[in-house]
C-alpha cells in the first residue's frame, strides 16, 4: 500500500516550503496526504506523523520504508505519548474541518513546540474550501499566545492554500514536563556500490563549501568526490583543499564543462556517476533514494527525479519542477521537447555514458541536453518520484572563461548551442526513433504526425527552415492517405498542427502559416470529427489575443471555412462555419457601411449554400 502521489506541482512546492521552514524535530499533525511529512524527512529533519486517517497513516509508513527516509506514523491517540515541548517544529496541515478543530490543534501544537521552536500551519481559504479560514484576522486570533503580530505568511504558496509559520515565544508553556525532548529518530545510514561524485566548477568559491558540505551529508556513504577546477582564477583550490572531506582535486586549463566531466569521467572509480553543479544542493537522502533504483533496473541508464527551487537561502523554496514518468518509447520525444526535467537531479549508469562517447566538448551549454538525448537512443531510464534537488537560482555569471555571460543572456546562448544540437538530431535520429511504430512505413498518417513533431521542436528552436520542410513532407503523407481513404490519424497530430501555429506568429514564419492552414484543411477532408477543435482553438484566440492575433486569427477563420470543399452531407457545418466567420468579424472590428458588392457576395454565398 503505497500512497498516490500528487500530480499538482503546488501540492509539492507546499510540502517544500513547509520542509525548508521547519528545523530539528519535527512533528507534523493531521496533514491529509503524508507528502509534507515525507519531505520534511528527505530533508533532513526526524520526523513523526500523526494522523486520524488510518489508509494515510499505512500508505505513509510504507512509503517511508520504500523510501528510506526517517519518518515515524502513528494515530492521532499517540500525541498524548510526547511530553511538553518535544518538538523544534510543529506542523499542522490542513486545519480546515471546522474552528473547534483548528483550536484545538493550535494548543496541542503550542503544547507540544519547545520555546523558541516554530509552528507551521498549512491551511485553505473559506472561498475554495466549506470550512476554511474566514481570513487572516481569524488565523491571529486562533493563534493567541503565539505572538501573531509576527505572524509570516508565504507569498509563493497560491489560492486555495495559505501557509504560514509563527515562532513559539520562550519560557511560556504552562505545566512543563521535566521531559525536554523526546530521542531522536536513529541517524540511517546506507551502503551499496561505489557512487563518483563528479564537481565541476569555475569561479565559484562562494558557493563550492555548501555544495561540498550537502554532498557529504548524504546518508549514502560509498562515495568518492572529484572537484575539477575548470582553470578557476578565484580561491576555489583554497576551498577544496580545506574541506573536511577531502576529495580529490583535479585542475586543468579551462576549456569548458564537457571538457572538466570528460576528465573527470576517466579519474571515476564508481559504478555510478552522479555530475553535481557547483551551484546547486542535494537533499541527505538523494543517493539512498536513486542507487536502489538503479541497482533493482540493470538496464537503465540513469535514475531521475524532480527538484524544488530556491534563491537566496535554502530555506527560501520558491517552486518546484517536476520530471513526469514516462514510458521508454516516450522519452526521447519528452527530451527533444524539453518536457523531461533530468539534468540536474540524474544519477547516471557511468558505463552507459563511456559506451555513448562521453561528453561534446564543442558545447560549452545544454551539453546535459545533448547526452540525454544521446542516452535515450540506447537505454531506458528509471524515474524516482520524489525531489532529490534544491536547484539554486542566483545572478551569477555563467560560461567559460572565452564566453561569460549574464544570466540575463541565458535565453540567447542557450539558443545557439541548442540549434547545434537540434540540427545534429534533425540528420541523425530517424523517424523510427521517434517512433518505432512507423519503421515499416505503412501508416502516412503516423509518419505526418511525426514529421509534424518534430516541425514543431525544430520551430522551437528557430529553426524555421527544417520545420518548413518537415511539414511539406507531412503534408505530402496526408495527401496520400486520403487518397488511400485512410483516416486513422493519430491523436496528437492536430496538437502539435496548433502549436506550430502559435510559433510560426511568434516567429513571423509566414510561409509556415501557409503550410499549417493546407495541413489543417487536409486532417479535416480525412476526418470531419477535426473540425470542432481547430475551429474552438481559433474561437479561443479571437476571444483571448491582441488586436493583431485577433485580426490574423480572423482571417485564418474566414480562410478556413471558406476554402474547405466539403461533401454534400457536410454542407451544414460548411454554412456555420462560414457565418461565423462573418458574425466574428463584426464583432471584433467596427461595423461599417456594406459595399453593394459584399451585400451581393454573402447573398450568393448564401444561395449556393441553400441550393
Amino acid at each position: 500500500m503505497e500512497i498516490v502521489w500528487p500530480r499538482d506541482e503546488r501540492h509539492w512546492l507546499r510540502a517544500g516550503v513547509a520542509a525548508a521552514l521547519a528545523r530539528g524535530n519535527v512533528l507534523v499533525i493531521n496533514e491529509g496526504q503524508p507528502v509534507v511529512g515525507l519531505v520534511a524527512a528527505a530533508f533532513g529533519h526526524s520526523v513523526n506523523y500523526v494522523t486520524e486517517d488510518t489508509f494515510a497513516m499505512e500508505a505513509g509508513r510504507q512509503t517511508a520504508e520504500n523510501l528510506d527516509v526517517p519518518c515515524q506514523f502513528d494515530s492521532v491517540r499517540g500525541l498524548e505519548r510526547f511530553p511538553d515541548e518535544s518538538f523544534d517544529t510543529v506542523i499542522l496541515g490542513d486545519i480546515s474541518s471546522s474552528e473547534e478543530a483548528v483550536e484545538g490543534g493550535v494548543e496541542e501544537g503550542y503544547r507540544l513546540c519547545r520555546g523558541g521552536g516554530r509552528l507551521i500551519i498549512l491551511s485553505t481559504s473559506a472561498s475554495h474550501t466549506p470550512g476554511g479560514l474566514q481570513s487572516l484576522q481569524e488565523l491571529r486570533r486562533l493563534l493567541g499566545p503565539f505572538r501573531p503580530e509576527r505572524l509570516h505568511f508565504s507569498p509563493h504558496i497560491s489560492e486555495p492554500w495559505l501557509l504560514a509559520w509563527c515562532n513559539k515565544p520562550r519560557g511560556q508553556t504552562k505545566n512543563k514536563s521535566s521531559v525536554k525532548s523526546i530521542p531522536s529518530l536513529p541517524e540511517q545510514h546506507y551502503h551499496g556500490e561505489l557512487v563518483t561524485v563528479l564537481l565541476p566548477t569555475f569561479n565559484r568559491a562562494y558557493l563550492l563549501k555548501r555544495t561540498l558540505d550537502a554532498i557529504y551529508a548524504q546518508t549514502y556513504r560509498n562515495i568518492e568526490v572529484i572537484v575539477v577546477d575548470d582553470g578557476s582564477t578565484d580561491h576555489t583550490s583554497d576551498i577544496v583543499r580545506a574541506h573536511n572531506g577531502k576529495p580529490k582535486y583535479i585542475r586543468k586549463a579551462n576549456g569548458g564543462k564537457s571538457s572538466a566531466l570528460n576528465v573527470g569521467i576517466d579519474e571515476a572509480r564508481g559504478e555510478y556517476l552522479w555530475i553535481a553543479d557547483d551551484d546547486d544542493l542535494p537533499l541527505p537522502c538523494k543517493l539512498a533514494l536513486q542507487v536502489p533504483l538503479l541497482q533493482a533496473n540493470p538496464a537503465a541508464c540513469l535514475v531521475y527525479s524532480s527538484c524544488f527551487v530556491f534563491h537566496g537561502s535554502p530555506r527560501n523554496i520558491i517552486g518546484f519542477q517536476s520530471a513526469r514518468k514516462l514510458p521508454p518509447e516516450k522519452l526521447l520525444r519528452a527530451l527533444l521537447d524539453q518536457e523531461l526535467g533530468t539534468s540536474r537531479t540524474s544519477l547516471y549508469r557511468a558505463s552507459a555514458i563511456k559506451q555513448v562517447g562521453g561528453f561534446d566538448e564543442s558545447l560549452i551549454r545544454s551539453q546535459d541536453l545533448d547526452i540525454l538525448i544521446r542516452l535515450a537512443r540506447h537505454f531506458p531510464m528509471s524515474w524516482s518520484p520524489f525531489p532529490t534537488v534544491l536547484y539554486r537560482v542566483h545572478a551569477g555569471m555563467r560560461g567559460a572563461a572565452t564566453d561569460r555571460f549574464h544570466p540575463g543572456e541565458n535565453e540567447n546562448k542557450w539558443l545557439a548551442y541548442n540549434q547545434k544540437i537540434y540540427r545534429k538530431v534533425y540528420h541523425g535520429v530517424g523517424l523510427s526513433d521517434l517512433d518505432p511504430q512507423v519503421s515499416d512505413g505503412t501508416d502516412p498518417n503516423r509518419i505526418a504526425s511525426v514529421l509534424v513533431f518534430r516541425a514543431k521542436v525544430m520551430l522551437k528552436k528557430s529553426l524555421v527552415e527544417y520545420a518548413s520542410y518537415d511539414l511539406e513532407q507531412a503534408l505530402r503523407y496526408l495527401r496520400t492517405a486520403k487518397d488511400k481513404s485512410e483516416h486513422n490519424i493519430p491523436a496528437d497530430l492536430l496538437e502539435n498542427v496548433l502549436e506550430i501555429q502559435e510559433l510560426a506568429i511568434l516567429h513571423h514564419a509566414h510561409k509556415i502559416k501557409r503550410k499549417v492552414w493546407q495541413t489543417m484543411k487536409t486532417i479535416c477532408r480525412l476526418d470531419l470529427d477535426f473540425i470542432l477543435p481547430i475551429v474552438d482553438h481559433m474561437v479561443l484566440k479571437l476571444k483571448e489575443g491582441t488586436v493583431w492575433e485577433r485580426g490574423y486569427y480572423l482571417r485564418c477563420l474566414a480562410s478556413f471555412a471558406f476554402g474547405l470543399d466539403y461533401p454534400g452531407s457536410s454542407a451544414a457545418v460548411a454554412y456555420l462555419l462560414k457565418r461565423a466567420a462573418w458574425s466574428f468579424r463584426c464583432r471584433i472590428f467596427p461595423v461599417r457601411p456594406k459595399r453593394a458588392s459584399q451585400t451581393r457576395s454573402k447573398s450568393r454565398i448564401d444561395a449556393d449554400l441553400s441550393s
